[in-house]
């Protein structure tokens, strides 16, 4: 490259001009190892290898669309959240939440009107005894699936790919007096059921809502809430034996293996599920050390970087704001569990060249981050 000031040779990556001391951002940022190469490049002179060629129009969006879009740090936080909070059940109900609220009652509208036009059927007694599913799940393996039973209701996360559940909601029901089929009721928790379940909601009271045939309630994660839809399953069919079969819940115990491999064991379980398999774990000198990745976090950074490298963007905001939650789920998962205080550090690495860091996290703060750096 060629300094726009002096016109003298500058190497490969440079942001200055050692001749001239002119600071400038020309071109774009290599992927692999973020250097600053021309526009037309079709390969870095620094690392060599080629570059990502965009699709034709591309160039014409601005760098802050081309973030959000399909492989960038929006759905990246999602599955952060998702992957830490469910522990390996991808319940996916953030994306489920955005489901057109009106589904349910545009499923049951023609039911509806029927039922409005029968005044015989709306003085019959609901039931709500049964098996229930979620149905606005993003996910057909990971899901919440409850029982009903009289006056009580037991709430459980379930994974199909492995045929486990664990519980998060054990709770009263309360049936209208007069025979509404639309009604409301405050389910006060039974934590001599939860209290063994690391999953289960903390909440006292939870807040559940019938009408024409769905039961919903609210679930939060991570500073987000949405809202669950169940709906009656058909016998048993539809369900795993993990909600049909009957389960004791087991009584709290002292962990028996205090380990640092025990510890990371059960981290990898959630990071597992929300980064399949883009990350590794390790454990250095009494220290958990995660590295995760998601396709399309490299070039979504170029954008940012081209749009000015501003540390923070709100799309770069985002991923930071979710790892630092990422690392609070993780360190208290540990103390739940009976673990010391083993240190934790979280990496974020660029997805096209994993010896690049992007952003580390330890001791609950960014200790790194390649923008700042930049």
């Amino acid at each position: 490259m060629v300094c726009p000031r002096c016109k003298s040779q500058l190497p490969a990556g440079a942001t200055s001009c050692p001749k001239c001391g002119a600071r400038f951002s020309q071109g774009k940022r290599c992927p692999y190892c973020q250097s600053v190469i021309p526009a037309s490049a079709t390969a870095c002179p620094k690392c060599g290898r080629p570059q990502p060629q965009r699709a034709a129009g591309a160039a014409s969006q601005p760098a802050a669309s081309q973030a959000s879009q399909k492989g960038g740090f929006r759905w990246w936080y999602i599955l952060i959240g998702v992957g830490v909070f469910i522990l390996g059940l991808a319940i996916g109900y953030a994306a489920g939440s955005g489901t057109d609220k009106d589904s349910p009652e545009k499923k049951n509208e023609s039911s509806s009107s029927s039922l409005a036009s029968d005044s015989a059927a709306s003085t019959e007694e609901v039931s709500l005894d049964g098996q229930w599913k979620q149905i606005n799940s993003s996910s057909e393996t990971s899901y919440q699936a409850a029982i009903v039973s009289g006056s009580t209701l037991e709430i459980y996360w379930i994974n199909e790919e492995d045929s486990s559940r664990s519980l998060y909601w054990a709770g009263t029901v309360t049936l209208p007096e007069n025979g509404e089929t639309e009604f409301t009721w405050e389910s006060k928790n039974d934590k001599e059921k939860t209290k063994a379940a690391i999953l289960a909601s903390p909440d006292d009271t939870k807040t559940f809502a019938y009408k024409d045939g769905i039961i919903s309630y609210e679930v939060s994660a991570m500073g987000t809430t949405a809202t669950v839809h169940l709906e009656k399953a058909e016998g048993t069919a539809n369900l795993p034996s993990a909600i049909t079969e009957p389960q004791i819940t087991p009584e709290p115990q002292a962990q028996s293996d205090t380990s640092i491999q025990s510890a990371a064991s059960l981290l990898e379980i959630a990071v597992k599920q929300g980064f399949q398999d883009n990350y590794t774990i390790d454990t250095q000198d009494e220290m958990i050390v995660i590295s995760v990745w998601m396709d399309g976090v490299a070039l979504n950074l170029s954008a940012i970087q081209e749009a000015g490298g501003d540390t923070n963007h709100p799309n770069w905001v985002e991923v930071k704001t979710a790892l630092s939650s990422m690392y609070s789920s993780f360190t208290n998962l540990l103390e739940t569990g009976g673990y010391p205080a083993y240190p934790v550090v979280i990496n974020a690495i660029n997805d096209l060249n994993h010896e690049n860091t992007l952003l580390t996290i330890a001791n609950g703060e960014i200790v790194y981050d390649v923008l700042a750096v930049n």
